[in-house]
């Protein structure tokens, strides 16, 4: 498929689909060079702050990839981020003709955000652990602790799968969002399975590092929205 510019703007980071090849309601808008190579920054800033963290870790023998250090408050603020992005992308969700725009999805996910934020820095699923474990001796299991958040992350699977249903028409119009999203999802999904399936084998730093990541990616998602949204806005205006 081809896709050729807009007229050229110094703020666009956007570019649309030829609207001769695609019907009105199915225009879609590509991240221009430009803003993948912001991303791309962003990722590696952030690759090299996990490594030089597990560096720092070897030198003064301390493990900074664990609960109450400064990395679980840079993912607390990451998440932070994600909170404010979807509530912000609530309150302008009427605005871009987004396909029927889901301001109660996002207002939503940015309280299931700010959650899981809370949870990050308060250890709360740690202690929910203890309650969501009680599940596998009802039904008669013996299961060790390091799998008791099994049940707990099933319930947030569940509530993430039911938001982004509900999230991704509005994403659909800007495929970037879409990848960064899928991206996100991935790491996180790996994130658990290093926590639960591999615990005490692999060294946290790939647990906690593909938490990091993932969160990014999910913020980077919705601030592409963001973005898309405010640049349309700004040209209706005009």
């Amino acid at each position: 498929m081809h896709f050729r510019a807009e007229p050229e703007r110094k703020d666009q980071i956007f570019e649309r689909a030829d609207p001769k090849t695609q019907p009105k309601e199915r225009q879609r808008y590509h991240a221009s060079t430009k803003y993948k190579l912001l991303i791309a920054t962003i990722i590696g800033f952030e690759i090299l702050f996990i490594g030089f963290t597990k560096y720092q870790s070897i030198i003064i023998g301390v493990n900074l990839f664990t609960e109450n250090t400064f990395y679980t408050r840079v993912s607390a603020v990451q998440i932070s981020l994600i909170a404010a992005t979807a509530l912000i992308n609530s309150l302008w969700t009427a605005e871009g003709g987004l396909q029927k725009n889901p301001s109660r999805t996002w207002l939503f996910t940015a309280a299931f955000a700010t959650f899981l934020g809370f949870d990050e820095t308060f250890e709360l699923h740690e202690a929910l652990s203890i309650y969501s474990g009680e599940i596998f001796r009802l039904i008669g299991l013996q299961v060790k602790s390091s799998l008791w958040d099994i049940p707990l992350f099933i319930g947030y699977a569940v509530i993430a799968y039911w938001l982004w249903y509900g999230l991704k028409k509005d994403m659909s119009v800007v495929p970037p969002a879409q990848f960064l999203a899928y991206g996100g999802v991935t790491l996180l999904a790996l994130s658990i399975f290093f926590d639960i399936a591999l615990h005490k084998v692999v060294p946290v730093v790939w647990e906690d590092g593909f938490k990091l990541l993932g969160f990014l990616f999910i913020w980077l998602s919705f601030l592409t929205v963001t973005i898309f949204k405010l640049r349309l806005k700004k040209i209706s205006s005009v």
